[in-house]
């Protein structure tokens, strides 16, 4: 018998094996996903009814995060009251100048919702 298909062999046992595991371990997952589901706590709100008529204050709204949270509670919050970003001066760039970049950039073009843009320098 040639080595090379022993080892060939072994290795399709091997993969059976590990795809079995893998089987059984999605199965898990999937099992402890409905789980949570189905025993969440009902009290706690969906992000829509939680910011519903609320204001928010974020620091950092010009970083990467921050966009990403504007553009999330803009998106799927629509009667939120106010957001409120605190923007600093950087890189020879007046705080004006960074939240027109902000609405300028890839993440504003997702926003159906229109918006008042208004700094103070």
């Amino acid at each position: 018998m040639d080595p090379r298909s022993v080892k060939l062999a072994d290795l399709t046992k091997k993969q059976r094996r590990w795809d079995s595991v893998i089987e059984k371990k999605c199965k898990w997952l999937d099992e402890q996903r409905k789980h949570r589901l189905e025993t969440r706590d009902k009290s706690i709100p969906d992000i829509k009814d939680f910011f519903a008529g609320r204001s928010v204050l974020i620091t950092g709204g010009t970083g990467f995060l921050g966009k990403a949270v504007i553009e999330k509670l803009m998106r799927s919050t629509p009667h939120i009251n106010k957001i409120y970003v605190i923007v600093r001066p950087k890189r020879n760039q007046v705080p004006s100048q960074r939240i027109e970049a902000l609405f300028n950039s890839d993440v504003s073009r997702l926003i159906a919702q229109p918006f008042i843009l208004t700094a103070k320098n």
